[in-house]
C-alpha cells in the first residue's frame, strides 16, 4: 500500500509539532523548578542571618498570592494560629469554594427568570434551484439569505424548581459556610497540636542534653579516680559508653525536634527555611469542666453537626425537586424572526419580520427514570438523617473522650510531681553518695536515668493535659475564628503585640 505524498507530509508535520510542543512543556516545566530551588535557595540563606532571639517575629517577604512567607524570630502559639489561618492551604482551598457556591445562588434564579437566545445565519448556495414552464425558466429562491432569530422564553410554572431550587441554593451556600469554619477549625487545632509536640520534644532535647553534661562529667570523675587507684578500666570504660549513648540519644532527640518544627511550619503554610524559636512553655493551668453545660456548647457550636443538619435539609429539597417531576411546567414564549427574503413571501427578496407568541405546556405523563430517581433521592434523604444521628453521638462521645482525657492528665501530673521530686532527691543522694565511696557508679547511673525518665514523664504529662484540654475546646465548638481573606500587604508583623 502506497501512502499519497500529502498524507505523509502531514503525518510528518504533526510528529514534528507534537515534538515540539512536549519538548516546549517539558522546557517551561524545566524553568518553573529551576526559578522555584532559586527563590529556596534566596529563603534559605535570609534564614540563617536570621536572629531567632528576638522578641518580634518577622513575617518576610511582601505578601504574593501563592507564596509562602519565610518566618523568623519567636513564635507562640496564638501567631502561629493566626498565621495558619493566612496561609494554610486546606483552608485556602475551602474558602475558594464558597465561590462555587455562590454560582450556585445565581444558577438557581434561572428558574425565574427568562432566557433569551439569538441565532443569525447566512446561506448562499452553489446553486439556486429552479424549473421550466413553457420554455421559461423560474428561479426558486436567491442566492443570499440572511436570518435573525430573537427566543425568549419566561418560565410561568414549575413545582419544585421554583421554591425548592433556590431554597436547595441557599442550603448549599450555608453548608458551605459551615464547611469553612469546620476547616478553620481543623487548621487551629493541627496548629496547636503541632505547636504542643514541638514543645514537647524540645525538653526532651534539653533533658537528654543534662544526660550529656552529667555523662561527661561522670567519665572526668572516673578517669581522676582512675588516675589515684579509686577506678578500674571497667568504670572507665562504662563511661565511655554511657556517654556515647547519651549522645547519640541526644542527636537523635535533636532530629525529632526538627522533624516536629518542619511538620509545624507545614501546618502553618509557611516556607520550611523559617527559623523560628517558640516562645511558650509547657504549663499546667487546672480548668473545671461542667460536662453538661461542654455538651450544650457543642451540640450548638459544632460547625461540622450544622453542616450535617445542612446535608438533611439539602437532600429533602432533592426529594422535592425530583417529586416535582410528576407536575407540568408551563412557559411562555416569544420568537421574532427577521430575514431575507421574507420569512412570509419567500418570493420577495427584501427583509421581512414575522414573529410568535404562545404558552407552552410540558407534562411527563409517564417515565420509568423519574420513579427511579425519587426512590434514589429518597434514600439519599434516609441515609444523610442516619449521618446526622451518627455526627450527633460521636460529637457527645468526643466531648466524653476529652474530659476523661483531662481528668486523666491532671490525675498523673500530680503524680509525676511527685515522682520527679523524689527522683531528684534519689540522684542528689547517689551523687553524694558516690564523692564519698558509699555509692558505685552504677547506683548513679540506675538514678540519673531515673530523674530522666521522671521528667519526661511529667514533660508529658503535662502535654497530655494541654492536648485533651484542645480537644475539649474543638470537640464544643470553640476553636472557631473568624477567618478573612487574605492580607493584601504582609512584609513586617509583629504578631506578639
Amino acid at each position: 500500500m502506497r501512502w499519497p505524498v500529502g498524507a505523509v507530509s502531514v503525518i510528518v508535520m504533526m510528529l514534528i509539532a507534537g515534538c515540539a510542543t512536549q519538548s516546549s512543556i517539558d522546557a517551561d516545566l524545566n524553568q518553573s523548578q529551576r526559578k522555584a530551588y532559586q527563590n529556596w535557595r534566596i529563603q534559605r540563606k535570609k534564614a540563617e542571618r536570621a536572629d531567632t532571639t528576638r522578641a518580634s517575629l518577622h513575617v518576610g517577604n511582601k505578601h504574593k498570592k501563592g507564596k509562602q512567607p519565610l518566618i523568623t524570630g519567636q513564635l507562640n502559639m496564638p501567631s502561629a494560629v493566626r498565621l495558619a489561618l493566612i496561609y494554610n492551604r486546606d483552608l485556602q482551598s475551602a474558602i475558594e469554594h464558597k465561590e462555587y457556591a455562590r454560582g450556585r445562588v445565581v444558577q438557581s434564579l434561572g428558574v425565574y427568570t427568562p432566557t433569551v437566545k439569538v441565532d443569525a445565519n447566512y446561506r448562499r448556495p452553489e446553486k439556486v434551484n429552479s424549473f421550466e414552464i413553457n420554455g421559461r425558466s423560474i428561479q426558486v429562491g436567491f442566492k443570499n439569505n440572511y436570518s435573525l432569530q430573537v427566543d425568549v422564553k419566561q418560565p410561568i410554572f414549575k413545582f419544585g424548581d421554583f421554591a425548592a431550587g433556590l431554597k436547595g441554593a441557599h442550603l448549599y451556600k450555608a453548608l458551605t459556610d459551615k464547611k469553612i469554619q469546620t476547616a478553620a477549625a481543623n487548621t487551629i487545632y493541627q496548629t496547636d497540636q503541632a505547636y504542643l509536640n514541638v514543645l514537647l520534644l524540645k525538653q526532651e532535647y534539653e533533658v537528654n542534653k543534662q544526660q550529656v553534661a552529667l555523662s561527661d562529667s561522670m567519665l572526668q570523675d572516673a578517669r581522676n579516680k582512675k588516675k589515684f587507684g579509686t577506678a578500674s578500666n571497667f568504670n572507665l570504660l562504662r563511661a565511655k559508653v554511657q556517654l556515647s549513648n547519651d549522645r547519640t540519644q541526644m542527636f537523635r532527640s535533636k532530629n525529632n525536634l526538627e522533624q516536629a518544627k518542619a511538620k509545624l511550619y507545614r501546618v502553618m503554610g509557611v516556607s520550611q527555611n523559617s527559623n523560628v524559636e517558640l516562645k511558650d512553655t509547657l504549663q499546667y493551668k487546672p480548668t473545671s469542666v461542667n460536662e453538661s453545660q461542654a455538651v450544650k456548647k457543642a451540640l450548638i457550636n459544632r460547625p461540622d453537626l450544622d453542616a450535617q443538619l445542612l446535608n438533611v435539609k439539602l437532600q429533602h429539597e432533592a426529594v422535592v425537586r425530583a417529586k416535582g417531576a410528576y407536575f407540568p411546567g408551563i412557559s411562555a414564549f416569544f420568537r421574532n424572526v427577521w430575514a431575507k427574503p421574507s420569512p412570509f413571501i419567500q418570493t420577495r427578496d427584501n427583509f421581512g419580520r414575522i414573529y410568535n407568541v404562545g404558552l407552552q405546556l410540558n407534562w411527563s405523563l409517564f417515565d420509568l427514570s423519574r420513579e427511579g430517581n425519587i426512590k434514589e433521592e429518597k434514600s439519599n434523604f434516609r441515609q444523610q438523617k442516619i449521618n446526622y444521628l451518627d455526627e450527633r453521638a460521636q460529637v457527645l462521645y468526643d466531648v466524653h473522650s476529652a474530659i476523661l482525657g483531662m481528668q486523666n492528665a491532671s490525675k498523673s501530673i500530680k503524680a509525676q510531681k511527685l515522682t520527679l521530686k523524689q527522683a531528684k532527691e534519689g540522684l542528689r543522694l547517689a551523687k553524694v553518695g558516690y564523692r564519698e565511696g558509699t555509692q558505685d557508679q552504677v547506683s548513679v547511673i540506675d538514678a540519673r536515668q531515673s530523674f530522666a525518665e521522671a521528667k519526661l514523664n511529667y514533660f508529658q504529662s503535662l502535654q497530655n493535659y494541654e492536648l485533651a484540654h484542645l480537644k475539649l475546646l474543638k470537640a464544643t465548638g470553640q476553636l472557631r475564628f473568624h477567618v478573612k481573606n487574605k492580607p493584601q500587604n504582609v512584609h513586617s508583623v509583629d504578631f506578639q503585640k
